[in-house]
């Protein structure tokens, strides 16, 4: 992975895996903190393309 694609890529994999997580999960708690995880990586997949619109990058 390269850039903000590859970020882009890995947050919206992540998230998921964590709703898969969250449907196996027997616990509601356990299904609580994959849901909450999901939602930071979709956040953060929305951040990447946001910066990749404005052509800004991570490491300013």
């Amino acid at each position: 992975m390269s850039g903000e694609y590859g970020s882009d890529l890995y947050h919206r994999e992540r998230a998921v895996a964590e709703r898969r997580a969250a449907l196996r999960a027997r616990d509601t708690r356990a299904q609580a903190a994959h849901l909450g995880l999901a939602q930071q990586h979709e956040l953060a997949q929305a951040l990447a393309w946001h910066r990749a619109d404005l052509g800004i990058s991570r490491k300013h």
